[in-house]
């Protein structure tokens, strides 16, 4: 089964950079591309077993000290993934690994971990594995500072259910009330989630998880129909839960629907790629979605869109759909192509993101901006500057900003003429100002 998550990313997303990777650039940047500087501030891997850690699939997250946190899926102690930190040391980040999965007999703290932490107001971190736990299905986990190290709490075990009708295998972060406002979860209100596998329908569920005192409360809130691989939820102003499925549903290229707060009916706000009419409005919805200052929501799909190379979504607070931005409108895809994730920009009207494509042809980082009445993309970097991919290639994280507007993520697929042994292409990230 932890094939199978992976049979999604190379079959969906890596698939499609590796095409981008073909393409030839034959133009110039875009205009507006910035001044960031791109720089590497952890290479993955560099020894055999990745005791550093491998395959970093999460985002980072930035703590009050601006210490940054993140998950790796393979590699540690056991093999098995780990979290770490990096903290600023004097220009540089020194990378500490703070635990290491499948630490007890049989996982029963869990395996893999593929998604972004997320953190309380109290300091604690939570997050999920996509394997291990009692039952095999993965874990909803919590790590707490102490005096020293820290102490390792599994919340919920998925699968724990007959036929895992609670779900199980889960690939994407938590999310609260005020998450997307940058707050830090207030450890009362809910948090929810979602698995790709297990449910009624073997289709994955999506959950709530509720804090009664020592206590933790399990609930499957919506199971997948007909639909595959639900991306993270998005917490909307209202309380209303926001997902896109990355496939299935009534035409095969996913969906995006609402769940109403507290009752969690479903709505049905698209089904992509409706009547095969070239999908033009995009293809297999993926990463995490954002909310700009006015409540209206923003996603990304992988594929379709006027050129087949993936698309930025729009729902408006007014309701409906409309595509905002198609990629690849460049000649030689100098805009990005395949883009995979996006996430809050500068300001409550722009967002950044990441994607194939570029100058060369390694992945962008890419910025959305709403300026007179119409969205504008731009190229904040492109990576591999002149073929050398020091710094990683094609990025595919969740993003962070830190206070002056640096901006951190992780890369994902190495690929590159030097990247001395594949996996040292794997890298954490910073575009600096």
């Amino acid at each position: 089964m932890h094939t199978a998550f992976f049979d999604r990313f190379f079959n969906g997303q890596i698939r499609g950079i590796a095409v981008a990777a073909a393409t030839l650039a034959v133009s110039t940047l875009p205009a507006g591309a910035s001044g960031f500087a791109l720089k590497a501030i952890h290479v993955f891997c560099k020894q055999a077993g990745c005791p550093d850690g491998g395959q970093p699939l999460s985002g980072l997250i930035m703590d009050k000290a601006g210490v940054l946190y993140g998950t790796a899926n393979v590699g540690g102690k056991f093999e098995a993934g780990l979290i770490y930190s990096l903290t600023p040391q004097r220009g540089t980040y020194q990378r500490r690994t703070i635990y290491d999965f499948c630490l007890h007999t049989n996982c029963t703290d869990g395996s893999y971990p593929y998604a972004d932490l997320v953190q309380d107001v109290d300091g604690n971190f939570y997050g999920t594995t996509g394997f291990g736990g009692a039952q095999g299905g993965g874990v909803v986990f919590r790590l707490s500072p102490k005096k020293r190290g820290w102490a390792y709490t599994v919340l919920y075990a998925f699968c724990s259910q007959a036929n895992c009708t609670d779900g199980e295998n889960s690939s994407t972060r938590l999310s609260y009330a005020g998450q997307i406002d940058g707050k830090r979860w207030d450890r009362t209100s809910p948090l929810f989630g979602t698995t790709y596998a297990g449910g009624a329908n073997g289709h994955g569920v999506s959950f709530e998880l509720t804090r009664n005192g020592s206590q933790w409360n399990y609930a499957v809130i919506h199971d997948q129909q007909n639909t595959n691989y639900p991306n993270p939820v998005l917490v909307g102003p209202d309380g209303t839960l926001f997902v896109t499925t990355f496939s299935g549903a009534a035409n095969g290229y996913g969906n995006f629907y609402m769940l109403k707060k507290d009752t969690w009916e479903q709505t049905i706000i698209h089904a992509f790629c409706p009547g095969g009419d070239g999908c033009v409005d995009g293809a297999n919805p993926t990463g995490t979605l954002s909310v700009d200052g006015k409540g209206n929501v923003f996603g990304v799909a992988l594929s379709g869109g006027a050129y087949g190379h993936g698309v930025a979504f729009e729902h408006p607070v007014s309701g409906g759909f409309s595509v905002i931005y198609d990629f690849c409108t460049l000649n030689g895809c100098l805009d990005g192509d395949f883009p995979n994730n996006l996430s809050q920009g500068p300001d409550s009207n722009s967002f950044y993101g990441t994607a194939g494509g570029g100058k060369n042809q390694m992945g962008v980082v890419f910025k959305l901006a709403h300026r007179h009445g119409k969205w504008s993309e731009s190229v904040v970097k492109a990576f591999c500057p002149n073929g050398i991919c020091k710094a990683g290639s094609f990025p595919s994280s969740s993003l962070v900003q830190d206070s002056l507007g640096n901006v951190f993520g992780t890369t994902y697929f190495a690929f590159g003429s030097d990247c001395n042994g594949a996996d040292s292409c794997l890298t954490a990230f910073e575009l600096k100002k």
